[in-house]
C-alpha cells in the first residue's frame, strides 16, 4: 500500500512525514500510517480484548484487511520486543 504523491506533498508542506515501523517514510495521509496507528492502539489492550477487536473488524472489513492489520501488529510487537531485549 502506498501514498498518493499529491497527498504526501500537501502533508509535507504542512505536517511533514512520519517513519513507519519498517523504516519507510510516508505522509500522515497515507493509509499505511493509518493502519500502523490502529495497530498500535489495539496493542494497548489485553490479549482477549485484542482478539475480540480483530474479530469485529474482520466481520466488517474482511479477512484480508484484518490480516494486514495483524501483520503490522506483529511488526510493531517484534520491534518493541527487540528493543526491550537489548535493554536487558
Amino acid at each position: 500500500m502506498s501514498c498518493d504523491p499529491n497527498a504526501c506533498q500537501k502533508a509535507n508542506a504542512k505536517q511533514g512525514m512520519v517513519t513507519l515501523v519498517n523504516g519507510n517514510q510516508v505522509c500522515t495521509y497515507c493509509p499505511r500510517w493509518m493502519i500502523e496507528c490502529e495497530a498500535s492502539f489495539i496493542l494497548t489492550f489485553p490479549l482477549q480484548a485484542r482478539r475480540a477487536m480483530l474479530d469485529d473488524r474482520e466481520k466488517i472489513r474482511g479477512k484480508d484487511s484484518v490480516d494486514q492489520l495483524r501483520n503490522v501488529m506483529r511488526e510493531i510487537h517484534e520491534k518493541r520486543r527487540k528493543a526491550y531485549d537489548s535493554d536487558h
